[in-house]
């Protein structure tokens, strides 16, 4: 069955107004730009809303007034650009039409995605007003089989779950983890049984001096290291002696300067660390040691975030470079050696003029190794080509994007054809450009942050990220630090959002003058 005249028009309404956000952001605009007058979103020429610049009876120009109403101020913060998310989804979906794709295949991927959606239902039910499920409801039934809303329970969140799994579990095998609809005092939740992604950093993988960190763990390296670092970096406890720490401190920097040397000689220039702690007075000289190494440091990752922490740093390995699909970040080669359990990967990137490559420890099993070679490395792609992108406001976003991708490459190498292949591509595509809108942008408060982010990047000082004192901005940007551990709550907090900077550009330029 193809689609009903009601689905092409709702299509057809929220490519206009894709179409009509996309190319009035942005210094591209030169005719017309939109700002924000009064909370509400206008254009410059004619300063009218563009709620009333939409027609009154188009379903998406429903949803757009609906997500607009139940907010105090135009922001995009991951969870209140669902709404956006799903639109322009659905403005992708004129691929569908010209191509006469089924229903059915396009039903199976939409199940996946809100399938996805739902995992973060409690979390986005905390922030998001519930009356924009109302337009998850207008969207899935539009999209989807007409459900019997009418029949269903008055309780919102509860609607919108029963219409989700009504919607998913239409057909057979539509998803493989298995799902059960729990109703507690009143409550509904959903609980899912899913494979939990490795973690990419061990808690026994490596340690760094006592006197910049306050945690013991053990170094497990390859044997080619035996000679340039001792098993442990210390063997006492701290100690209160100043004479003592002095002395530690430049036993332990001289290791390290070792153990970064053969890193270095090993085309390494990044490396993840699991938490990094210092004092303010070493501060300097520490980070010194990877900056005259060329060596680019991510460090506080802590165990309890992990998981997200994979989100950003999942992406298939592309082999062929010359494959330029949905504009991902691609490998032409991976490299490794192991000593027990651990595993050291080296990533080389031919994209470049210069081969960055990533050094990544990990307790691996052999079973492990193949599906981590699968799922690496969305950040670096983010570090490397978008250096203003701050991670935090998108992470269920990013969890789609993870699924999705692999899904698309057994597709790629499954009998099911080019048909699957080509829907699932394009929603992939459809989530990339959102999420890279939504993580960067932020509050709209802290301009100052962002006058000091452009003149950085102008200096050509390879800054990636920013840490939440200000006074140490400079510093971390010097070494180029990328603090990963920052807070979603600081991120909103110090982050400048980059959509209302580009809207108040002009404004900008003129203060500055």
């Amino acid at each position: 069955m193809l689609f009903s005249l009601h689905t092409k028009l709702l299509i057809w309404e929220s490519i206009f107004l894709k179409k009509l956000i996309t190319n009035s952001l942005g210094p591209s605009s030169k005719k017309t730009m939109l700002f924000i007058n009064k909370t509400k979103l206008c254009f410059s020429r004619s300063n009218n809303p563009l709620s009333h610049v939409l027609k009154l009876n188009n379903p998406i120009c429903l949803i757009f007034r609906t997500f607009m109403n139940s907010h105090n101020r135009f922001s995009f913060d991951g969870k209140k650009s669902l709404i956006f998310l799903l639109c322009y989804i659905m403005s992708k979906m004129q691929n569908f039409m010209r191509n006469s794709i089924l229903w059915t295949s396009l039903k199976y991927f939409t199940s996946l995605i809100f399938h996805l959606i739902s995992k973060n239902l409690r979390k986005l039910s905390c922030v998001l007003n519930l009356s924009n499920f109302r337009c998850l409801l207008l969207i899935l039934e539009n999209i989807g089989k007409h459900m019997p809303l009418a029949t269903l329970k008055n309780d919102l969140l509860q609607k919108f779950m029963l219409v989700y799994l009504a919607f998913c579990f239409k057909q057979e095998n539509a998803l493989k983890t298995k799902i059960s609809f729990i109703i507690l005092k009143k409550k509904t939740r959903l609980k899912t049984k899913m494979y939990k992604g490795t973690c990419l950093i061990s808690n026994n993988c490596v340690s760094l001096p006592t006197s910049f960190t306050t945690t013991k763990k053990k170094i497990l390296l390859d044997s080619n290291f035996k000679d340039l670092v001792k098993k442990k970096f210390f063997t006492k406890d701290i100690v209160k002696n100043k004479d003592y720490l002095l002395n530690l401190y430049y036993q332990e920097s001289f290791h390290l300067r070792k153990l970064l040397i053969h890193l270095k000689s090993q085309n390494c220039d990044i490396i993840l660390l699991e938490s990094f702690n210092i004092d303010n007075k070493n501060i300097n000289t520490f980070l010194s040691l990877f900056y005259y190494h060329g060596i680019k440091l991510i460090y506080n990752i802590e165990h309890a975030k992990l998981v997200k922490v994979q989100n950003y740093l999942s992406s298939e390995l592309q082999k062929n470079n010359k494959e330029n699909s949905f504009d991902l970040y691609f490998f032409d080669k991976a490299s490794a050696f192991k000593n027990n359990k651990n595993t050291i990967f080296l990533i080389h990137n031919s994209r470049k003029s210069h081969n960055y490559s990533l050094l990544i420890l990990h307790n691996f099993t052999n079973s492990f190794i193949n599906c981590f070679l699968l799922n690496i490395i969305t950040i670096v792609k983010t570090i490397f080509k978008y250096p203003f992108v701050i991670p935090g406001g998108s992470a269920f976003e990013l969890c789609i994007l993870t699924m999705l991708s692999k899904q698309l490459y057994t597709l790629k190498y499954s009998s099911v054809g080019k048909l699957y292949n080509l829907v699932l591509r394009i929603y992939i595509t459809a989530f990339y450009h959102f999420i890279k809108f939504i993580v960067t942008n932020r509050n709209n408060e802290f301009i100052s942050n962002i006058k000091i982010l452009l003149l950085l990047h102008s200096k050509n000082l390879n800054y990636y990220g920013f840490n939440i004192n200000d006074e140490r901005i400079c510093n971390m940007a010097k070494f180029g630090i990328f603090d990963i551990s920052l807070s979603k709550y600081s991120i909103n907090y110090h982050c400048k959002e980059f959509l209302n900077f580009i809207l108040r550009i002009d404004d900008f330029i003129v203060t500055s003058n």
